[in-house]
């Protein structure tokens, strides 16, 4: 609705100084215009069902339905229409993989206006927002100065700088207590993600039994069941479904070195000092 529109480009407008005041780069952070939604991002990941990896989960150039998973940890962002992606989901599962698919609402340093964003909170808007402009802000910085982050610790600060930007951004308004259960909760699941993942890496890992013969994969199947049963239970559908190897890939990369990052900052004395932080001249 217009009103929808104008408070997105009045809130948008406000975080935009917000974060440049802070020493993030805002110039182009988001559109100011609806895009076309016949076809939207998505990030695929597939895996082994017992491995966290795709390694050799690959489709053939020549087919249709093309996402190149080739080395482990590698998602995909696809543009494409809600039925394309269904079948690459089908496909996936033909040949035996796991399967785990969210639409990408931000990305590339910009906030795109759409009705899936519209439908976010004011916390996450400002959080989606701040998150892309830590983006842009590496791209220009990091490409000058330094070797460019690598995807996970780019991600981990992204995140920090998005969370703690929000709470920094509602101190002191009606929504402050909100900002802060937001990043709250989202600390809270990072933790226990990279818990699953270091879980689930050792009942995968090679291991002889009481009989000193390797543990046979009938056996890590059943184990990994039970861990993901606590998984399921433990992280809800907060993070999407289904709660599978293939989610655990989707993830770990975003919330791996998150604690590293937060552990950066925690002590920082406002949010200039975090920005400043996670934008030093150093090689993590």
């Amino acid at each position: 609705t217009k009103m929808q529109l104008e408070e997105y480009l009045d809130l948008m407008s406000s975080v935009s100084e917000f974060g440049m005041n802070a020493g993030l780069n805002t110039q182009d952070l988001y559109s100011k215009t609806l895009q076309n939604e016949t076809s939207n991002l998505w990030v695929i990941s597939v895996s082994h069902k017992t491995s966290l990896d795709n390694y050799g989960i690959l489709y053939s150039p020549r087919d249709e339905y093309k996402p190149n998973f080739n080395r482990q940890l590698t998602l995909p962002v696809i543009p494409a229409p809600l039925e394309q992606i269904e079948k690459y989901k089908a496909r996936a599962l033909e040949v035996d993989a796991e399967y785990f698919c969210k639409k990408c609402i931000a990305s590339g340093g910009k906030v795109e206006l759409s009705s899936d964003f519209l439908k976010l909170s004011k916390v996450e808007q400002v959080e989606y927002a701040l998150h892309e402009a830590f983006h842009a802000t590496s791209k220009q910085f990091f490409g000058r100065k330094v070797e460019q982050l690598s995807f996970e610790y780019e991600e981990g600060s992204a995140l920090i700088v998005g969370y703690l930007g929000a709470v920094n951004y509602f101190r002191n308004t009606n929504l402050a207590e909100d900002a802060e259960r937001h990043w709250q909760k989202h600390f809270t699941l990072a933790r226990k993600v990279n818990k699953f993942v270091g879980e689930l890496e050792e009942i995968y890992a090679f291991r002889v039994g009481e009989d000193q013969r390797p543990v046979p994969q009938e056996q890590k199947l059943r184990e990994k069941e039970e861990l993901l049963k606590k998984a399921r239970i433990e992280l809800s559908d907060n993070l999407g479904t289904p709660i599978n190897n293939a989610f655990f890939i989707y993830w770990h990369p975003f919330y791996g070195k998150l604690e590293q990052m937060y552990d950066k900052v925690k002590n920082a004395k406002d949010f200039t000092e975090v920005v400043r932080r996670l934008t030093v001249s150093e090689k993590w």
